[in-house]
């Protein structure tokens, strides 16, 4: 058996953009960065579940961007 390869965060989210953006398809990807086409759809999976998390905020519930655009609208 083969080692097993690890990918950097970064890269990872550098290839689900791509994914995302739906300009190639997920075998040329696969082909492009030796990487399994299951394993990609995984990374895609993973990333869509957690997109909500982007915009948390840990304070008492309240949305970042909520707190950010009553900000900008003072100054």
């Amino acid at each position: 058996m083969g080692t097993r390869r690890k990918f950097s965060p970064e890269l990872k989210a550098q290839i689900v953009q791509v994914i995302l953006k739906e300009e190639k398809p997920l075998s040329q990807l696969s082909s492009e960065h030796g990487i399994h086409p299951v394993q990609l759809s995984k990374w895609k999976r993973k990333a869509v579940q957690n997109f909500s998390q982007l915009f948390a905020d840990d304070r008492k519930g309240v949305n970042q961007d909520e707190g950010e655009n009553k900000r900008g609208s003072n100054g």
